[in-house]
């Protein structure tokens, strides 16, 4: 989208294009096949390029606008996670990357696409030429994080990403036994789409027990399940 209102150019690098679920992975190319079978028009689809690819100049309207160089070169990039995998030097086979952020993607690179009829896994392509990554996804895990320090913590301190490292330090592995679900779990694509109920479950306040879990076991408990 930024390629074509900057420049003009319709362009796709294959990355990205293999995020729409209409690239034929194998071959690098659109699905003919699901586009006849949605009829689809073929011309919509962007041509698809290597990332690094020069893909146009700034237009000259745009150039006038912002009074920029116009011919400063635009080269296409990658899918976000691509980038960031290439930013970490995750470009050659075996290499393994996490990028952890809103959520957890964990990419594994491979020289052929290897497909899972399992569906455990999803196949899609590198950003580097001839390379293809096997992901799996814990889900939403920063963004469960950040809803915790918000739902819990924020009413009473500025800064709950500090007041977590000290609940870290006074608590031990394990959390008393309490256990979190906030939607991150070990991936099945057949179930991406499934709402859960989030739950804390933890020892009841009961007067015999006296491993009842306070706020900083909770908190521990995020971050380790």
């Amino acid at each position: 989208w930024l390629v074509y209102k900057f420049t003009g150019n319709f362009y796709s690098d294959l990355s990205s294009a293999a995020e729409t679920q209409i690239l034929d992975i194998k071959k690098g190319k659109w699905s003919s096949e699901i586009i006849d079978t949605f009829n689809f028009d073929p011309d919509f689809f962007p041509e698809i390029v290597d990332s690094g690819t020069v893909v146009g100049e700034l237009k000259e309207n745009l150039s006038n606008k912002f009074d920029l160089n116009r011919y400063v070169p635009f080269i296409i990039s990658g899918g976000d996670t691509q980038a960031t995998l290439l930013g970490m030097g995750a470009i050659e086979k075996g290499d393994i990357g996490i990028s952890l952020g809103t959520t957890a993607p964990l990419h594994l690179v491979v020289d052929k696409p290897i497909f899972d009829p399992n569906c455990n896994y999803w196949t899609s392509c590198h950003s580097i030429k001839g390379k293809w990554l096997i992901e799996s996804h814990a889900g939403n895990t920063g963004a469960s994080y950040d809803w915790f320090k918000q739902a819990f913590l924020s009413s009473f301190t500025e800064k709950p990403d500090s007041l977590i490292e000290d609940y870290l330090k006074k608590t031990t592995p394990g959390a008393l036994s309490t256990y979190t679900y906030l939607g991150p779990e070990r991936m099945n694509i057949k179930n991406t789409t499934s709402i859960k109920r989030g739950a804390f479950i933890f020892q009841p306040p009961m007067m015999v027990n006296e491993d009842v879990p306070k706020i900083e076991n909770f908190a521990r408990s995020v971050l380790e399940t």
